[in-house]
């Protein structure tokens, strides 16, 4: 099951970025009307892309607005399940709603809601297969008096429209009693879908519908796709025969739409929109070199940016002859300044007078400061050890022990997390916890209102938490700590950035 709920989130995750990238194509058709229907139809193909393929690369000129891959894989085990999309109204829309972990519970309920989901999901697509199935052997009884007309073409009576049926070895199916140039015309829009292999694209892309089923876009664009299949043979089939047939070809596809006839199976060729199709050959006519290259500028343009993922905001921080990068989200950003007064890393402000090579500055989001990230030297020291280190304060700022934990941040440990872990190299997440006497006496006046608030019954005092990333780099003796407020990221978030922190000389 554990696998099974991995792949229901990827597809959550391609569906998320994919109904995106079928939008702005869907836009895209309109501005493109007056281009050959080709090159609306190549367009899909990025949608196919983006529903299949769980992978992309970055690029500067990505059109999505969004993190590709909002739901975290560990969703299920997170404390406090999130998303993150890289928008905040919809992060916190969503994770608000969204239940998290409590120890009264045999199971995270997270986990009980994703696998809920993929049993739905699966079920979905059974059906859909099922479907699919039962309609191509009602097919195939009806087509059991097809007549053999030569080159792999069977007439059928009572038939709409014709179609291509198979795979490998595809049949032309057309109704009976077609003579001169109506089967000349019907036949050359069938061997045009053939040859451009349209029976194995709308076969894909049925599959590709099955597995996206929960997706009304995907329906959309599952519909748009196959009238742009259809428009762009029409076009290819006045290419070929000549813009004359534009009359005959228009009445020929209205005789049949007026049939009375039995449906094929969504894995057939059905007449299309008739309407749709015969005002567009009624419109044929040749582009010209300069509409074309437009054309095809424009479809290149929409491809680049709808196949790539945004690149990440790359952040990163010089102390002395080391530098720290890390991937921050959108509106993040490293300040050159450290205000002490903030109280961010450490009631004892112990950076504003750091040991040499040690350092820390604030970080701000969208103009405003939200934490601050440390640089610090440290010693590696073993676990039987770590108690002389922390009775002296002096030192434990520097002490970095088995299991990484860290003997600076003795306020740490709440939530401890490791989310990266090498031979020489790590990172993890955690809470970062103050009690309200430690605060009253040490920053009097701080900004609590970011903070998480916790009470225990029976005491006076309130503890507050922000959110934390310890990462180090065990070959250089060096280590980063940084606090966040509560409010400013999400669980998703943290981890995101904690996994892209990397202290090189």
């Amino acid at each position: 099951m554990i696998f099974i709920n991995s792949v229901f989130l990827t597809v959550l995750n391609m569906s998320f970025t994919a109904s995106f990238v079928i939008l702005v194509i869907t836009a895209a058709r309109f501005f493109l009307r007056m281009a050959p229907k080709y090159v609306s139809y190549a367009l899909w193909s990025i949608v196919g892309f983006r529903l299949l393929c769980p992978f992309s690369f970055q690029t500067v000129f990505s059109f999505l607005p969004f993190n590709a891959n909002p739901i975290p894989q560990n969703i299920e085990m997170m404390p406090r399940p999130g998303i993150n999309t890289g928008i905040a109204a919809v992060d916190a829309a969503v994770n608000s709603g969204l239940p998290a972990a409590s120890p009264i519970y045999s199971a995270n309920p997270m986990q009980i809601y994703v696998s809920i989901g993929a049993v739905v999901w699966l079920a979905g697509i059974a059906a859909m297969l099922a479907y699919s199935i039962a309609s191509i052997i009602l097919l195939r009884y009806k087509l059991r008096g097809a007549g053999f007309a030569g080159e792999c073409v069977y007439e059928v009576e009572n038939l709409k429209s014709p179609f291509v049926l198979g795979f490998f070895r595809a049949k032309i199916y057309i109704p009976a009693g077609l003579k001169g140039e109506d089967k000349n015309y019907i036949l050359c829009h069938e061997r045009v879908h053939i040859r451009r292999g349209d029976h194995i694209i709308k076969l894909a892309a049925f599959f590709v519908l099955c597995l996206h089923w929960f997706n009304p876009l995907v329906w959309l664009a599952f519909a748009l796709m196959s009238a742009d299949m259809e428009l762009s043979c029409d076009e290819r089939v006045m290419k070929e025969l000549g813009g004359e047939i534009k009359k005959p070809y228009s009445l020929l596809l209205l005789f049949m739409a007026a049939r009375h006839t039995f449906n094929a199976s969504p894995l057939a060729f059905g007449e299309g929109n008739i309407s749709v199709r015969v005002k567009n050959i009624m419109k044929f006519k040749k582009y010209s070199p300069a509409a074309l290259a437009l054309s095809l500028v424009l479809a290149a343009a929409i491809i680049a940016g709808c196949a790539g993922n945004p690149a990440a905001g790359n952040s990163g921080v010089k102390f002395g002859d080391y530098t720290v990068n890390m991937e921050l989200p959108a509106g993040f950003e490293i300040l050159d300044t450290f205000d002490a007064s903030a109280g961010y890393l450490g009631i004892d402000s112990w950076a504003v007078n750091p040991a040499p090579g040690n350092a820390a500055l604030n970080i701000s989001k969208d103009g405003g400061t939200v934490g601050a990230i440390s640089f610090i030297n440290f010693e590696a020291v073993p676990e039987g050890d770590i108690d002389a280190f922390k009775e002296n304060r002096s030192v434990n700022y520097r002490a970095l022990y088995q299991g990484f934990m860290l003997g600076s941040m003795y306020s740490w440990g709440a939530e401890y997390k490791v989310v990266s872990e090498s031979e020489s190299e790590g990172a993890a997440t955690d809470l970062v916890y103050y009690r309200s006497d430690w605060i009253d006496q040490s920053i009097p006046g701080r900004d609590l209102t970011h903070f998480k608030a916790e009470t225990v019954e029976g005491d006076p005092r309130t503890v507050y938490y922000n959110r934390g990333i310890l990462a180090y780099n065990l070959d250089l003796k060096r280590y980063t700590a940084i606090e966040l407020d509560y409010d400013s990221v999400t669980d998703a978030e943290l981890e995101a950035i904690a996994k892209s922190v990397k202290i090189t000389a």
